[in-house]
């Protein structure tokens, strides 16, 4: 809850300390015998000390046995390659563009349809149901077959869909 007191409420009391980082705002008349608090500086820190130097003369082509010198160590460049780990082709029955994992090259599928699970299931529940007329539908509707995905180049089977 906010109090709106009167600045006069604050001159005389002596627990009110104002904040030295601020000036005085114009025409603001300090209350007599007030002294403001003196600002205590931190004291400075001490610089540290230097640290002592330490030569250690190593000659890493010298025999430690014998202390003759030794040819130096052939120096090479290792890299490290980046793994590549790609997420699996997901094959439905549409064509799919990819990179063929035979021959390397880019590549869209060529699906091969052919009846399958779902085909046979949506026939034969057209037949127990009355419309055993429209059996043949579902063989010849493709997102009812498999699906089998050749690469047009090396006629590699790359990938299959099952839709039940």
């Amino acid at each position: 809850m906010y109090n709106a007191q009167s600045p006069q409420q604050y001159i005389g009391n002596p627990a009110y300390q104002p904040n030295p980082a601020y000036p005085p705002a114009p025409g603001f008349v300090p209350t007599p015998g007030y002294a403001p608090p003196a600002v205590i500086a931190p004291a400075p820190t001490p610089a540290p000390a230097p640290m002592p130097s330490i030569n250690i003369n190593v000659n890493q082509n010298q025999d430690h046995e014998t202390g003759n010198a030794t040819k130096p160590a052939p120096t090479g460049v290792v890299t490290n390659q980046p793994i590549v780990v790609a997420p699996p082709m997901v094959f439905k029955g549409t064509p799919v563009q990819m990179t063929c994992p035979s021959c390397k090259r880019d590549i869209m599928t060529q699906p091969v349809y052919k009846a399958g699970g779902m085909t046979w299931l949506i026939c034969g529940i057209l037949g127990i149901f009355g419309f055993w007329l429209c059996c043949w539908i579902p063989f010849v509707v493709d997102s009812c077959k498999d699906a089998t995905h050749y690469c047009p180049q090396c006629r590699t089977i790359v990938g299959s869909y099952k839709p039940l």
